[in-house]
């Protein structure tokens, strides 16, 4: 016995392989933007992902304009969850190790404090200037050659310098006879 409802009648006999195409298309986008975190097509497969899923839903609208909202709905809803997904594993795929950055190892990271500290002990030292300084440049204050930069003059290789002032990994200097 065929279905009294018109709509109901009208998609089983014509709509319903348009529907399993919408949705087969709804999932070939998802695949496709999965792709795009293997493949390197620099956002060629996203484009290509977004106009599928268009497609399907302008196919789904075409048998029902409920069901073309309804599937709008779903990719409205969908696409940002994806995108999540795409952005929590993409670090891990094998173009994501290539291209992003990892985190430095933990030593590494209290070698920079030692370092800020070791400069902070040079504060108030006088010293040499080794090369000229215009204003960076290198000088040698207890033996150690350290980068440095002078505070606003242009300072002359052999000069005395004193360090006035230590800014993070900056070491600042003037010239000695100017202090």
């Amino acid at each position: 016995m065929p279905p009294r409802c018109p709509a109901i009648r009208y998609v089983l006999l014509w709509g319903l392989h348009v529907i399993v195409a919408a949705v087969a298309l709804m999932l070939l986008a998802f695949a496709l933007v999965a792709a795009e975190l293997i493949v390197p097509s620099h956002g060629i497969l996203a484009i290509l992902a977004f106009l599928v899923a268009l497609g399907s839903v302008v196919l789904a609208y075409r048998v029902l304009p409920a069901l073309g909202i309804v599937f709008l709905i779903l990719l409205l809803i969908m696409a940002p969850v994806v995108f999540f997904y795409a952005v929590r594993i993409y670090p891990n795929t094998t173009i994501g190790k290539r291209v992003l950055l990892r985190n430095p190892p933990a030593g590494t990271v209290q070698g920079f404090r030692n370092e800020a500290d070791k400069l902070e002990s040079l504060l108030g030292k006088q010293g040499t200037a080794v090369t000229l300084l215009r204003p960076a440049g290198s000088v040698e204050i207890e033996g150690n050659r350290i980068d440095a930069v002078s505070e606003s003059e242009m300072i002359t290789a052999g000069t005395k310098v004193e360090v006035i002032r230590i800014s993070g990994l900056r070491v600042i200097v003037k010239a000695a006879s100017s202090v």
